[in-house]
Order: C-alpha cells, then sequence, then structure tokens
C-alpha cells in the first residue's frame, strides 16, 4: 500500500486497504454451521472486540471515500 500510494501522491490520489477480519455474514453464519461449539469458540476467542458487523465495515468504507478521511 504504501508503494501504491507514493507515485500518485503529488497528484493527491489517495489509497486505502480494508482488511477484514470475520465479519458477521451469511457465508460466516453458515461456516459456523459446520463446525464444532468448540471451533467456533476458539474463533472468537481470536477476536478480543468481536466479530464484525457489515455496517461497521460500510461506515469505515464510507468514511475513507470521504474527505474526512484527508
Amino acid at each position: 500500500m504504501k508503494a501504491m500510494g507514493l507515485e500518485p501522491a503529488p497528484k493527491k490520489v489517495r489509497y486505502n486497504a480494508v482488511l477484514l477480519g470475520i465479519v458477521d455474514t451469511q457465508i460466516v453464519k453458515n461456516l459456523f454451521g459446520c463446525i464444532s461449539a468448540e471451533s467456533k469458540d476458539e474463533i472468537i476467542r481470536n477476536y478480543p472486540f468481536g466479530i464484525g458487523m457489515p455496517k461497521d465495515v460500510a461506515a469505515f468504507v464510507c468514511f475513507l471515500l470521504s474527505n474526512e478521511s484527508k
């Protein structure tokens, strides 16, 4: 990302990356339905702030697309 951002920076072009963890989507619900409760609990323990919600990701992406993220 740093390398991608340096070249167009003089032209005021920004690059952003969103690297997601687990987000509460239908795919994740399907996955959790196919694994044991112990496995699900282990996955969730690796996310101390909890599983992400789609609205949180959308809000973050909207922020990055706005002029407020300069």
